[in-house]
């Protein structure tokens, strides 16, 4: 039969969120990989409060060019979800 076929096929958006503790370790805590939608590049991320969406769009270049290394340079842009979000 033809090549051997991945049990799971490349999925950028599985593999940012899955991956965000290390592409972005000092943001992690604070702020959450929600979502990737691959035909706009647009990774979208969900801050605890105003201050971790600040941290997050001053450190923005270097989240992009993490999330390029692990998701094969289809990420453009970054943005921050409707608001903070509450942890229980």
């Amino acid at each position: 039969m033809g090549g051997a076929r991945s049990l799971h096929p490349f999925d950028p958006a599985r593999v940012l969120c899955e991956r965000w503790a290390a592409l972005a370790p000092d943001l992690a805590g604070h702020v959450t990989a929600v979502g990737f939608d691959p035909d706009s590049g647009r990774l979208t991320l969900c801050p605890e409060s105003m201050a971790w969406a600040t941290k997050t769009h001053l450190e923005q270049t270097r989240v992009i060019e993490a999330a390029n290394k692990a998701a094969g340079r289809m990420t453009s842009s970054l943005f921050e979800g409707d608001g903070p979000t509450r942890r229980s």
